[in-house]
């Protein structure tokens, strides 16, 4: 029987992309997207959210899906149902409404965030964002990599200086 993985383990592999800046997954997107073929647009951008997405999905699946009676499923392992059948014929039904709950909080936050920089900037307005779309879809790949690199390191500098700041006022 294969060994199952610690349920505290799978969670914080699944919660780790809401630890990361958005301009890492955008970055990491946006070389392997060039890599693929895939140039900047609208495509590359649900692939940009969709990892911060995932784990939103799993918040809103995790509480419903832990009140599926267990005993269904050993009811069903007794009755001989392969892992398959208990998964077809249990578990997917028994939880398609966290599925939809999940699915639709999903879609609702990505087209949230695709769509976000042009209600904020509004009509002939700019952001940082915006502008990086426009020279990314120009081609400027070089240029939106270092300002993304720069939104990165940026507060981590911060976060440093006040770690040292920090440090240094609680020494005296």
């Amino acid at each position: 029987m294969p060994r199952k993985a610690h349920p505290r383990l799978v969670a914080a592999a699944l919660l780790t992309p809401f630890a990361l800046p958005p301009a890492i997954s955008g970055l990491l997107t946006l070389t392997a997207g060039t890599r693929l073929g895939l140039g900047p647009g609208p495509t590359l951008t649900a692939l940009a959210l969709l990892g911060p997405t995932l784990p939103l999905a799993y918040l809103c699946a995790r509480p419903l899906v832990a009140g599926l009676p267990p005993q269904l499923l050993e009811l069903a392992r007794d009755l001989g149902a392969s892992a398959r059948e208990r998964l077809l014929r249990v578990w997917l039904p028994l939880g398609l409404p966290a599925i939809l709950v999940a699915f639709a909080a999903a879609f609702a936050w990505i087209l949230g965030q695709a769509a976000l920089p042009s209600f904020t900037s509004g009509p002939g307005g700019d952001t940082l964002s915006v502008a990086l779309t426009i020279l990314a879809r120009g081609g400027a790949l070089p240029l939106v990599r270092r300002w993304a690199a720069l939104s990165i390191l940026a507060p981590l500098g911060l976060a440093l200086l006040a770690k040292l700041a920090i440090t240094a006022t609680t020494r005296r």
